[in-house]
């Protein structure tokens, strides 16, 4: 008895499901004819519509270009289609996407009209597409797509009736005035607006809507107002990168419930609102390249941040440092107030320069002292928080290295002067060497006073670096030393250079006692310190930047200028201590040359050549102990720098710093002791001078 019932209820749901495909299977029969009767119907002369567009299953008309159907696709070119084309589809249409990409489809204002049951319509590339199609009975319509074509006119009825449209795309057209456009969009939660003409948000969004999504993106907009969002209480993503922005109200986000990611990136703002409480929902904020925002608002008002993109790493500083507190869901934070300087640069037409950013590093932090933040770029060496010099003993050794080698470096161009002006006088041909190592001098001297000015900004900000450090990159000073450096380091390449040429010159006609002439070395001289001038110029006019980082060093590597200019740079040092290294080989064959020819010359003229080889080879070596100095200085450097540009791979900015603030520079203090302090004329000239101090004080 169970068998048969089990066999009779299997038979049932059989018999049901074969009677239910039986019953489809007609209609579909059915259907498909009726669609075949309509398109005979909906003829373009001699052509149905259904040749160039894929008529799917009674409802949705897609038509774009298909690989195999070429042929078919250019009897078609260039044709424009009207409301007679769709008449036998009005009432079965649900949903029509358009793309004319290489067809160039033309569309009537009328060709869409009487669809009432449209609920999708896609135009894509369309660029002959002007005013937006005639949608006034479409009442179910639910999303609208106008994408990359020229549309530059909708009508302020647009939304009327439309209860059911959510989601609006007119990204990518030639729209500049939507003025009432969107009143009666009530339910309309995605609003695509990016690239496009948009110069103004007034009497845009005039009404309470329900607003999730609206993207800005890519228009011309300087400015928000305080009433251009009042009514988008709803929003959740709010995307206004890549315009022209200057200027944000303080209160154009304050009726914002619960926004949660706010891009403003790639705008010209000079500022933001600094007491809202919409930042309290943010989780995500985009900043960056708003090259001249230097004031943003309080971090604790940044209660449930999880990712921040901002164009300065300092501004990372108060989210990356955190003190334990007591949690507080309390939205009103004393904020700090603006600086004098921020309200009187803010008042003239937001034209500002540099002002301090707003945070205290030992008293911010973020509320959950457990949450992860991603803040980029963060700070590093080169852009530190707290410090500009981070360890004691390179703090230490910058102030000793700097302090030296202005004293040492002036001491070497007044005793070089005072010597080279009696040299002079008796025309002696040791007063051109004399003449160039004062100019070596005064090139190492600058460096020395870089350093100086880097450990005076180091030691006026202990702890709290970046609180001024936008003000400091930006300022007069940190150019200022940039240029100084860049100067030092090519007049200090370029007379070691000369220097060395002119030992090389002097020894290879020793026989002849040949020398550069006075005048020749003053035409070298002023070219190597006008090029030095010209090359540390350049930074300034935007070839490369002394403000990208803190240690205001031509570093920056943002485009291709600023590639170049490093480059070029590294190939002048590497130029210089090959042709240095090139002209001491032969000055080391010269001189043993000049020993073996010595060997078969007179006794007397054999006494002079020895006691004239003596004193070139004593200055040949003290030359070439400076020139190995900078080797060891430079070498680095140049070898990093050369690595990094070849395999592309970034070099560890701790020990990029250590050889920018100290090892180069430490090759200014070294030099004095080197061709200077070490010779014996300068002792003998010192203990002159001191006993003829004794000898004014008997008196």
């Amino acid at each position: 008895m169970n068998k048969k019932i089990i066999f009779f209820f299997f038979a049932t749901i059989f018999y049901c499901k074969l009677s239910k495909s039986l019953i489809q299977s007609n209609l579909v029969k059915q259907k498909s004819n009726r669609l075949d009767f309509y398109h005979s119907e909906a003829q373009i002369g001699e052509k149905s519509i259904c040749e160039i567009c894929d008529c799917e299953f009674f409802f949705a008309i897609k038509c774009y270009k298909y690989q195999d159907r070429r042929e078919t696709m250019d009897r078609w070119r260039n044709t424009t289609l009207n409301r007679s084309h769709f008449l036998k589809f009005n009432k079965l249409i649900k949903i029509i996407f358009i793309n004319s990409y290489n067809i160039e489809l033309r569309i009537k204002y009328d060709t869409f009209d009487s669809m009432e049951n449209l609920n999708y319509l896609t135009l894509d590339n369309i660029p002959q597409l002007t005013i937006l199609p005639n949608l006034h009975q479409s009442n179910s319509i639910k999303e609208i797509t106008v994408h990359n074509s020229q549309l530059k006119f909708i009508s302020p009825d647009f939304c009327k009736l439309k209860d059911n449209l959510e989601k609006v795309d007119f990204s990518y057209n030639d729209l500049d005035d939507l003025k009432y456009v969107f009143d009666h969009c009530l339910r309309i939660t995605l609003l695509d607006l990016s690239y496009n003409r948009i110069k103004s948000l007034a009497e845009v969004f005039n009404q309470e809507l329900g607003l999730i999504d609206l993207n800005l993106s890519g228009n011309l907009l300087t400015s928000i107002g305080k009433d251009d969002f009042w009514f988008l209480k709803k929003l959740i993503e709010l995307n206004l990168s890549r315009n022209r922005l200057t200027h944000i109200d303080q209160n154009a986000f304050d009726t914002i419930e619960n926004l949660q990611k706010l891009d403003l990136s790639k705008n010209n703002l000079f500022s933001i609102p600094l007491h809202s409480k919409v930042y309290h929902t943010i989780k995500t904020f985009l900043l960056n390249d708003n090259q001249n925002l230097y004031y943003l608002p309080h971090a604790r008002l940044f209660s449930s941040i999880h990712q921040l993109h901002l164009h300065y790493s300092y501004h990372c500083c108060p989210f990356l440092k955190k003190k334990p507190q007591i949690k507080t869901n309390s939205l009103h934070l004393q904020i700090d107030q603006p600086t004098e300087e921020f309200l009187k640069l803010l008042n003239n037409n937001y034209t500002i320069h540099a002002v301090r950013p707003t945070f205290e590093l030992e008293e911010y932090k973020i509320v959950d002292s457990d949450k992860k933040i991603t803040c980029v770029p963060l700070p590093d060496s080169f852009t530190p928080c707290e410090n500009l010099l981070e360890d004691l003993w390179l703090r230490m050794a910058v102030w000793l290295v700097s302090i030296l080698g202005i004293f040492s470096n002036i001491s070497v161009v007044v005793y070089n002067t005072i010597c080279g002006f009696q040299l002079y006088r008796c025309h002696n041909n040791q007063f051109i060497p004399t003449f160039l190592l004062s100019n070596l001098a005064i090139a190492d001297s600058l460096m020395s006073l870089y350093l100086f000015l880097l450990a005076l900004k180091d030691a006026t900000s202990r702890h709290k670096f970046g609180q001024s450090a936008l003000e400091w990159q930006t300022s007069f000073t940190c150019n200022f030393a940039g240029f100084l450096s860049t100067v030092s380091s090519v007049a200090s390449a370029f007379c070691l250079s000369f220097i060395t040429f002119d030992r090389y010159y002097a020894i290879r006609n020793s026989f002849d006692s040949k020398r550069i002439g006075l005048k020749t070395a003053i035409v070298w001289l002023a070219l190597i310190w006008t090029s030095s001038i010209c090359i540390a110029l350049l930074p300034l006019f935007q070839v490369n930047s002394y403000s990208a980082y803190a240690i205001c060093l031509p570093l920056q590597t943002k485009n291709t200028t600023h590639v170049i200019y490093i480059i070029f740079l590294n190939v002048l040092l590497i130029f210089c201590l090959l042709l240095i290294s090139f002209l001491y080989g032969s000055i080391f064959v010269d001189t043993l040359n000049i020993e073996r020819r010595s060997s078969f010359s007179s006794c007397s003229s054999e006494l002079q050549l020895k006691i004239r080889f003596v004193q070139e080879k004593k200055l040949a070596r003290n030359i070439f102990l400076l020139v190995m100095s900078n080797f060891f200085c430079w070498g680095p450097l140049v070898i990093l720098s050369c690595y990094s540009l070849l395999t592309k791979q970034p070099i560890n900015r701790d020990y990029f710093k250590i050889l920018a603030v100290f090892i180069i520079p430490f090759n200014s203090l070294l030099n004095p002791f080197l061709y200077c302090f070490s010779r014996r004329t300068f002792r003998i000239f010192i203990k002159n001078e001191i006993s003829r101090k004794k000898i004014f004080q008997l008196f």
